[in-house]
């Protein structure tokens, strides 16, 4: 900064230049004015430039954050799909294992066959009362088992339909798993750009801030030189009334000789000395008659 103050050009005294040399002066620094116009102009675009450019970049950073908070509330609406499908299928599963059933269709084929065995020998050969009875009781055991197993087939078919719903409802968890992870790194994305933008932002409100002060300090610059041309027009009109003052003196002087000189010939004439008609007009002149 020494370095900088030693460089810099000492005050000019202006009280001692005359009427040209002042416009001399005044001619430089309004050029100088010009230049320093132009340049706090071109800054004042650059900061116009800089603000355009941020305020756009925080347009589109207050977009993504907008897409991105769609995409995070999209993720969890799914999310919330997949807990109710999984609770679904969980239900499914929990009433598949309370329902108990096995595959009876070669038994039942069995047990008929041997029921029809029993009415046929019933029917064609001549029985005993005890045989008799001891095969229809037999029959009847019988029957009663195929009542059974056919009802265990009812309960098979049960447990397909529930094995069919937690299949689907298993499906529905696995797709909607996969679209809301999918959604998931969409909406890591966007966050990422967010990141992006603001760096970007923040640069450009950097520039802004920075172009700005140049363009103030530049601005003051300027009032510093009007300030300087202001200075160099009042000399100047100092500079003009002077030729003005030296005449209205000589004059003064001049009037001041003339009149001494007036009273001096009066003097003479009181001695007897008789006067010129110059003389006498320069005693009129001052009131000395």
């Amino acid at each position: 900064e020494d370095a900088e103050d030693a460089e810099e050009e000492p005050a000019i005294d202006y009280s001692i230049l005359n009427f040209q040399q002042l416009l001399q002066c005044k001619r430089t620094l309004e050029s100088e004015l010009t230049s320093l116009k132009n340049e706090r102009d071109q800054m004042n675009e650059e900061t116009k430039t800089y603000r355009k450019e941020r305020d756009e970049l925080n347009q589109e950073l207050k977009d993504t954050l907008k897409i991105a908070l769609e995409k995070r509330n999209e993720r969890d609406e799914i999310n919330k799909q997949v807990h109710e499908n999984k609770e679904l299928r969980n239900q499914c599963n929990e009433e598949l294992k309370k329902v108990e059933w096995n595959s009876g269709k070669k038994e039942i084929s069995n047990i008929q066959a041997e029921i029809n065995k029993i009415d046929k020998t019933i029917q064609t050969k001549v029985l005993d009362i005890r045989k008799e009875n001891e095969l229809v009781k037999r029959v009847s055991d019988l029957t009663k088992q195929l009542k059974k197993i056919q009802s265990d087939e009812e309960e098979e078919k049960t447990a397909d339909a529930l094995k069919e719903k937690s299949e689907n409802y298993h499906q529905k968890v696995v797709e909607l798993s996969d679209k809301a992870q999918a959604v998931h790194e969409e909406m890591i994305e966007y966050f990422n750009q967010i990141d992006g933008i603001r760096e970007k932002a923040d640069s450009k409100h950097q520039d802004f801030i920075n172009s700005r002060n140049a363009a103030t300090a530049k601005h003051e610059e300027v009032k510093a030189k009007l300030s300087e041309i202001r200075k160099v027009n009042k000399f100047m009109d100092q500079a003009k009334a002077k030729p003005r003052g030296r005449k209205s003196e000589e004059k003064s002087n001049s009037d001041l000789k003339e009149k001494e000189q007036a009273e001096e010939i009066f003097q003479k004439f009181k001695d007897g000395k008789k006067l010129t008609t110059e003389e006498f007009l320069l005693l009129q002149k001052y009131n000395i008659m």
